[in-house]
């Protein structure tokens, strides 16, 4: 149907833009060893010669890691240059994000004439519009 290909192409655009402002970094893997080399945050800023300020910023993904932190970071914790994306650029969605890609597939079931085969229980969209 035509008029389904005007609309998908206006969606595309808008699921892109939400999408794109939702998405951050999960430094969970990395808060995780700085606890287990250093024991505290604290002792790992000083190793790192940064404010505790500065490294909680970083890893709550307020301030952006510099090339030279990640290379400081690698070097203190015996990171691997193979494990950076592991513990620097892991991609965390947020759930009001989770809620938007669900309903943009539905719709695009839904074009497809698959809706109820793919979305069956509605109650998968409600959970996730209340959270």
């Amino acid at each position: 149907d035509d008029n389904h290909d005007d609309e998908d192409v206006e969606d595309d655009q808008s699921f892109d833009d939400d999408t794109q402002t939702d998405m951050t970094y999960d430094y969970s893997d990395l808060s995780g060893e700085i606890v287990r080399k250093y024991g505290t945050q604290y002792r790992f800023a000083e190793a790192l010669q940064m404010s505790e300020h500065s490294l909680s910023a970083k890893l709550n993904g307020k301030t952006p890691w510099k090339q030279t932190d990640i290379e400081s970071v690698c070097s203190l914790l015996d990171i691997k240059r193979k494990d950076i994306p592991r513990y620097f650029f892991t991609l965390l969605v947020k759930m009001h994000t989770l809620f938007h890609i669900l309903v943009y597939m539905k719709k695009l079931c839904v074009a497809a004439n698959w809706s109820h085969a793919f979305f069956g229980a509605r109650a998968l969209s409600v959970h996730f519009f209340t959270v």
